[in-house]
């Protein structure tokens, strides 16, 4: 992949019409969501204390949404992301908000970035399952080489109860979900346009591919359940019921998210 990468749902046409085609009721995926954001919130307050000189890389942070939800923990903020168009959408929004000057905009690939410094997190969200497989390889060596030691990181992309390819597209106002090779999906990350590669990884391959590049996992969990658990819901949350029983985390949840340290 090149620095001149261009993100192929521009829009993000097809994941928001993926959601509101899929979406169980009303807020769910905003609100699985945010859950495993006050994880990571959490865990970082437990773990660096009241420290207020923290520091946070957002590999593929695209248009800054999560750095933006997370600012208040970092006294600075490095935005890395290779399709410049979002990243000057990501710096005119953030610089609406009062934020700019927090936040550093680095058009780069993770692993032509060479700062000459270490973070304190870095947040990986959603990118592993656009970029082709040797890819990701070399994304999760530059993440480990660039969080310092103690310090956290964040995983986030996609789950499934084993590990497959797809390509989505929008087809008459809906959205077409086919079934790839890994050939095709690793060709799709670098050249097309108006239809998502996406790399669904089994919960073991993602554990195994994370160890394998040097982290140890503290925390997984599984979000965006789509599954209804009728009237058991009444008494618990559909996320919390899922991340309970072994079984069924392994099995459903479109999305996971890890903590990781360096092993």
């Amino acid at each position: 992949m090149t620095d001149s990468y261009i993100y192929p749902d521009a829009s993000d046409a097809i994941t928001l019409k993926m959601i509101d085609t899929h979406e169980p009721r009303p807020g769910y995926w905003a609100q699985s969501e945010s859950v495993i954001i006050d994880k990571l919130r959490d865990y970082c307050n437990q773990h660096m204390g009241d420290r207020r000189d923290l520091t946070l890389l957002d590999i593929g942070g695209g248009m800054g949404r999560l750095s933006v939800v997370l600012q208040d923990l970092f006294s600075r903020i490095v935005l890395l992301e290779p399709d410049i168009t979002r990243l000057q959408q990501a710096e005119a929004e953030i610089a609406s908000k009062g934020l700019g000057e927090k936040f550093e905009f680095v058009n780069l690939l993770a692993e032509n970035y060479h700062p000459g410094i270490q973070f304190d997190v870095i947040l990986n969200s959603h990118v592993l399952q656009h970029i082709p497989v040797d890819c990701s390889s070399k994304l999760l060596d530059t993440m480990c080489q660039l969080l310092k030691p103690g310090g956290v990181g964040a995983v986030l992309t996609t789950h499934a109860k084993c590990t497959y390819f797809v390509r989505q597209s929008i087809i008459d106002n809906q959205v077409i979900e086919q079934p790839i090779e890994q050939a095709l999906f690793d060709s799709l990350c670098y050249h097309t346009k108006d239809e998502l590669p996406i790399r669904f990884f089994g919960q073991d391959d993602l554990l195994a591919l994370l160890s394998r590049h040097g982290f140890n996992v503290s925390t997984f969990w599984v979000y965006h359940c789509l599954e209804n658990f009728g009237d058991a819901e009444t008494y618990i949350a559909r996320d919390e019921l899922v991340n309970a029983i072994p079984v069924l985390q392994t099995n459903l949840g479109r999305d996971c998210f890890a903590i990781v340290t360096k092993a």
